[in-house]
């Protein structure tokens, strides 16, 4: 990890996307979508998960922030074996109580890593990567939701990720030009977002997820990446 606060930011917002990705990657090879390609970013999601976690309790500023690195390690060496194994692995309901919990930690590592006073560069990394954790997020639920079932609760859940998608972007494309070069980037975000959005709606109706569920897959790391790129772009940027 580089140093200084916008690669802190970037680095602590990684870690609750991650945990989505993963969940989410677990549910794509057990509903059958993109299985093998699926298993083998699930693999490369858990190993940057491991490397990610390393960096940021050797970079804990205090002993809370330290602390609450080490639960998520706890909580991560429980959950990681389970995420990991998608061939008879335990029931989905239960895969996702854990990953909420490992979720809540990783962004509450980033909500302590958050400094009020920092610069605009640092907070548009932040909301890089807080539209990157949610379209995971929107991922994971259109996935759990084809693979459990419809509720209330998922309804919720995906209404919430998808403002907070939105606002996160829409952040973004406001804000002032800078030299980082991110806005043909934005772009590309916003484009993928509408197709998101029309995936979401086409596997309220469709009789058979599959399709809806590729479009989804294939939208969300498409938006994975570019977020990824922004964050790097706003990273790279002199202070």
């Amino acid at each position: 990890m580089k140093a200084g606060a916008p690669a802190l930011a970037n680095a602590a917002s990684r870690q609750p996307m991650l945990a989505e990705r993963a969940a989410r990657l677990h549910a794509q090879v057990a509903r059958g979508v993109f299985a093998s390609r699926a298993q083998r970013a699930l693999a490369a999601t858990l190993v940057e998960f491991d490397a990610g976690l390393k960096d940021l309790l050797a970079a804990a500023p205090s002993a809370e922030v330290r602390e609450t690195y080490r639960m998520l390690q706890l909580l991560w060496q429980d959950y990681r074996p389970h995420v990991a194994r998608t061939a008879l692995g335990e029931a989905p309901e239960k895969l996702g109580e854990r990953s909420e919990e490992v979720v809540w930690i990783a962004a509450k590592g980033a909500r302590l890593l958050r400094d009020p006073a920092a610069d605009a560069q640092t907070a548009r990394v932040r909301l890089a990567g807080e539209a990157r954790f949610q379209s995971q997020r929107i991922a994971r639920i259109h996935f759990f939701t084809a693979w459990i079932a419809r509720s209330d609760k998922r309804e919720a859940e995906l209404a919430t990720a998808s403002r907070d998608f939105r606002r996160a972007l829409d952040a973004l494309l406001a804000a002032p030009a800078d030299a980082s070069g991110a806005a043909a980037e934005l772009q590309l975000a916003e484009n993928q977002s509408g197709f998101l959005a029309q995936a979401g709606r086409d596997l309220k109706s469709a009789r058979d997820s599959v399709p809806g569920l590729e479009a989804v897959a294939k939208t969300c790391d498409n938006i994975l990446e570019v977020m990824d790129r922004v964050a790097a772009l706003y990273e790279s940027v002199p202070a």
